[in-house]
């Protein structure tokens, strides 16, 4: 082979090395930095979650509105409530007075104790959405609805709700929830306050 061309061939060689050799180096650039900015992002969620934690208590004023085969009855009704959560996930117990869902002293009336857990996300700094699910031990007064269900039920119930902060340790709220007692469904839309600790 004449020198000339060996030359060439050998120029060609390493210029092809070298630019092997910065691709390979800018990916293993571009991995790194990415690798570094997902464990950056994620310590920075990590510990948003990790600082967002506490209590609360609350109490909410609503209507209740039950809907059992041929009875269909509603009232207002109210409830108070104590929880904290870490994070997302929280627990949550309560007591629900549903009021007297016939609207006269002939309909049922009925209440609930509560057991929840909760999971909910900070919408930027305006509001707390979340939802729940838990159980309710409910008892149900009135010949309209315990000729066909026993009086005291223990049963499944979820929601989901909105918070609205108003100050450092006051907040609005709105929520819905739907208890499932016997063969029936016991919907409450309410409205309330939370103090925050």
């Amino acid at each position: 082979m004449p020198a000339e061309a060996s030359a060439a061939f050998s120029a060609e060689q390493a210029a092809a090395q070298q630019s092997w050799a910065s691709t390979s180096t800018w990916r293993c650039d571009m991995r790194t930095r990415t690798i570094a900015a997902a464990v950056i992002l994620a310590t920075t969620a990590g510990n948003a979650m990790a600082a967002e934690k506490g209590g609360y208590l609350g109490a909410s004023y609503g209507r209740a509105s039950f809907d059992h085969d041929d009875f269909d009855g509603s009232d207002d009704g109210y409830k108070i409530v104590a929880g904290g959560y870490a994070g997302i996930i929280g627990g949550e117990v309560g007591y629900v007075n549903f009021g007297n869902l016939g609207g006269d002293s002939d309909g049922p009336d009925a209440d609930a104790w509560t057991l929840a857990v909760t999971a909910g996300i900070p919408l930027g700094e305006i509001a707390r959405i979340y939802g729940k699910v838990g159980y309710a031990f409910a008892e149900v007064d009135g010949q309209s609805v315990t000729e066909e269900i026993d009086d005291d039920k223990d049963n499944l119930f979820y929601g989901a709700g909105l918070t609205f902060p108003i100050a450092q340790n006051f907040a609005l709220k709105a929520e819905y929830e739907r208890y499932e007692i016997g063969h029936g469904d016991l919907d409450m839309a309410s409205a309330g306050v939370e103090f925050r600790f």
